[in-house]
């Protein structure tokens, strides 16, 4: 996923636990769209994704009866997070800056403007920002509250400033 990732600029969203006992996949593609690399990925498996705002959202769908209710719900309660992080002397926008969801394996990084969006699970969550360089920053999100704007500190100003 990581390498799709970097080659097509979407974020991945997923529990990590659902590959436990998948197989590993390599596949090469030229100048393929990432609906034909996704569904190469994942002919038959028991994986579905969905694509909304740059966003892939994978789950099982051997997961999915009534049976399993509980481990599907995440899934339907999945929200887009999006942002901007910002120097907090200089005001600039950030590129590279690492955003993750705690206590998931979900994690995304900022574009060259600064931006970023990540999926959570639920109405709320903690975004957790880190990069070299900066103090890392952990931010209480709510799905209801729109785009957030994060400021991060230089670890050494005098370096960065």
């Amino acid at each position: 996923m990581e390498q799709i990732s970097v080659q097509t600029g979407y974020d991945f969203f997923y529990d990590a636990e659902i590959f436990d006992h998948a197989p590993r996949i390599t596949i090469n593609v030229v100048n393929a769209r990432l609906e034909q690399v996704l569904e190469r990925c994942f002919e038959k498996l028991p994986f579905a994704y969905t694509v909304k705002n740059r966003i892939v959202t994978i789950r099982r769908t051997d997961l999915e009866s009534p049976s399993n209710e509980k481990k599907t719900k995440r899934w339907i309660q999945t929200t887009t997070i999006r942002g901007r992080v910002l120097d907090g002397s200089t005001g600039q926008a950030l590129a590279g800056i690492s955003v993750s969801v705690k206590d998931t394996r979900n994690s995304t990084s900022t574009d060259a403007n600064g931006n970023f969006a990540i999926g959570i699970s639920g109405q709320n969550g903690v975004l957790v920002f880190t990069s070299l360089g900066y103090q890392r920053k952990e931010l209480y999100v709510n799905v209801k509250q729109g785009d957030v704007t994060v400021r991060l500190q230089a670890t050494h100003p005098d370096i960065f400033g």
